[in-house]
């Protein structure tokens, strides 16, 4: 495909349709200001369409495209050019205005055809909803993802509209059931985040999407590890969907994913104890890390796996040791597990460290580390992260720390977010 003239439209459907990124994302990728990529979206045109160095890099980001994403730009393109002109400068009109239109209420009531402006608000809410998870946290978000998405299915569901547009639009209402099964998790809706997830991989299916697919399984096999600490989960469910996202991803190019994946199974393995399955995949997961590291560009990573680094393999580490009751080992991936982490992560890996300083009989460190912790879910509203500080909580000197009460405090802020 050889876009002549980059106008605003065929902007937007490299951005949105083929590579489902954010004006910030695509920015960064190109190397250009969130404000330029604005501009070209708002006007660019037959007349005056993007040039020089600005039209080269994005001809270079078009050669890039898989077979897969330029299906889905060339998709959109057909759709737009089958529509009245009327309809495009409407369109153009609501592409341009959706980011600051879209409130916490979600994408806008239901239309009885479901077009590029439906698909584009449900992806944009998306990814507004990822990046306000960082720094809110899945109970402040919960509820007003569930009720996004659930407009989202039902306009689908009753909507009419071609194969393509029907495409899009399963991969953009699974990409959304994603993220809200992921602050449901959060939030300790675990009823909620295994029907989105399930919402989700049925998408995947009707859109013949397999990156959603993937990144719905690793997140349902997140949660049953998660709830298999408590008590509550099947880890052989866990290992069941990641092995499923290795073969869906079998051929894809080696990088963060596979390590992802591997490191789900190590966790899995060492929810049921074996010693053998643990240490073979993170033995995987460090060889994939090291060729991500090599070969693959952050940039050119879809989102929901950038946050995938040593730091993170560290901290599933040394939670799987801990499963497997070796307490000193885990210790000593703790600290390579905080670096350069972000504020909302890094949380989570204090807490499960003060949790492992608890074990060990370190009850002043355990109720230091679990002391900042608290700091940082008064700002970001995360029951999940919270949880794994109730060790802490039973500690006899949480009392007279004062730590008791401020972890009761969040706990009950938490659960009326």
């Amino acid at each position: 495909m050889i876009v002549g003239k980059w106008t605003a439209v065929h902007v937007r459907a490299l951005r949105v349709d083929a590579l489902r990124e954010s004006q910030s994302v695509f920015a960064e990728r190109l190397g250009f200001e969130t404000v330029t990529v604005r501009k070209w979206e708002g006007r660019a045109t037959e007349a005056k369409p993007v040039r020089g160095a600005s039209a080269a890099a994005l001809d270079t980001l078009l050669a890039r495209l898989t077979a897969e994403q330029l299906q889905r730009m060339q998709s959109a393109l057909a759709a737009l050019d089958s529509e009245s002109e009327d309809d495009v400068n409407r369109r153009r009109f609501g592409i341009a205005t959706t980011a600051s239109a879209i409130s916490l209420a979600g994408p806008t009531p239901r239309q009885p055809r479901i077009g590029l402006h439906e698909v584009r608000a449900w992806v944009d809410y998306a990814e507004d909803l990822a990046q306000r998870d960082q720094r809110e946290g899945g109970a402040r978000l919960v509820e007003a993802a569930s009720s996004a998405l659930t407009r989202a299915r039902r306009e689908f569901d009753e909507a009419h509209c071609d194969p393509a547009m029907g495409a899009a639009a399963a991969s953009a209402v699974g990409n959304l059931a994603v993220i809200t099964g992921w602050l449901a998790y959060d939030a300790d809706r675990h009823d909620l985040a295994r029907s989105s997830y399930r919402t989700a991989l049925e998408m995947s299916m009707l859109s013949g999407d397999d990156e959603l697919a993937v990144h719905a399984l690793l997140n349902a096999a997140n949660q049953e590890i998660g709830l298999s600490r408590q008590g509550t989960g099947n880890p052989h469910l866990a290992l069941q969907n990641a092995s499923r996202a290795d073969r869906l991803a079998e051929d894809w190019k080696p990088g963060r994913v596979h390590a992802l994946i591997e490191v789900r199974k190590a966790q899995a393995w060492a929810q049921v104890g074996n010693h053998d399955g643990f240490r073979t995949a993170m033995t995987k997961a460090h060889s994939a890390m090291n060729t991500a590291l090599d070969s693959e560009l952050l940039g050119h990573c879809p989102r929901w796996l950038r946050f995938v680094d040593p730091s993170e393999l560290a901290g599933h580490e040394a939670r799987a040791h801990s499963d497997l009751g070796d307490y000193r080992t885990s210790l000593t991936h703790y600290a390579r597990a905080m670096e350069g982490q972000s504020v909302r992560n890094e949380a989570n890996t204090r807490a499960w460290h003060a949790t492992i300083l608890a074990a060990v009989g370190d009850t002043r460190g355990a109720l230091s580390a679990a002391q900042s912790v608290l700091a940082t879910l008064d700002v970001i509203g995360s029951p999940r992260t919270l949880r794994v500080m109730a060790p802490v909580r039973a500690l006899h000197a949480a009392k007279s720390s004062g730590f008791a009460d401020r972890y009761d405090q969040l706990d009950r802020k938490v659960l009326t977010a």
